[in-house]
């Protein structure tokens, strides 16, 4: 994606979809999501290498939640 990263793709579909889910995915180890414990956990955040049972559960967990996914509290603004 030449000109921006995921966030801000992210920030910029929300505002015109604001039902869309987002899923984080990173393998960067110095990710900003990556640093974040409690984000790991997050059905909003997928970090790499991942499986295909492990995406497929992400994907499900999102699906199954009411309303719009929240963003990882580091990317609220």
């Amino acid at each position: 994606m030449p000109g921006m990263n995921g966030r801000e793709l992210a920030d910029r579909l929300a505002l015109l979809r604001p039902d869309l889910k987002i899923l984080y995915m990173s393998a960067n180890p110095g990710d900003i999501l990556a640093q974040d414990n409690d984000q790991s956990s997050s059905p909003s955040y997928l970090r790499k290498p991942f499986t295909v049972q492990a995406l497929l559960m992400r994907v499900r967990d999102l699906l199954d939640q009411s309303g719009p996914a929240s963003a990882p509290a580091v990317f609220r603004r």
